[in-house]
């Protein structure tokens, strides 16, 4: 199969946010519909996509992203997503970063994405790169 071109996927290896009151929310990390999303619709389109993160472990679905609200209120589509989500080998095996060779990087996204122990890479946002 002939690829359009690769698409790095960067996502947090964070496990937890840190808040105000010193606690931890450890619910937080990607959202379902803003990871698959997008990759299903890049996939759709024959790129291939690559997973990283700081640390090459798997990163965690906030908890509260699993719902059919993000999906149009669809329940059968929420369903879909996680189980198309389940089919993302690279997903469970993030590639390290610091293993990448990235040649030119474009960052999207409104809203940080990485939690406190990913920012030392700079890097804010949803952050979908291409090669």
């Amino acid at each position: 199969m002939t690829t359009k071109g690769k698409v790095l996927v960067l996502v947090s290896s964070g496990h937890g946010l840190p808040l105000k009151d010193g606690k931890v929310y450890t619910g937080a990390c990607y959202y379902l519909n803003e990871l698959t999303v997008p990759v299903r619709a890049l996939m759709k389109e024959s790129y291939e996509i690559t997973f990283a993160n700081p640390k090459g472990n798997t990163p965690q679905m906030d908890v509260n992203s699993a719902i059919a609200q993000f999906f149009g209120g669809d329940e059968a589509k929420l369903q879909d997503y996680l189980k198309f989500r389940d089919t993302l080998t690279g997903l469970k095996n993030p590639t390290r970063i610091s293993e990448l060779r990235l040649l030119d990087t474009r960052f999207g996204g409104n809203h940080p994405a990485f939690l406190a122990e990913d920012s030392l890479l700079g890097l804010h946002g949803n952050c979908i790169a291409e090669e």
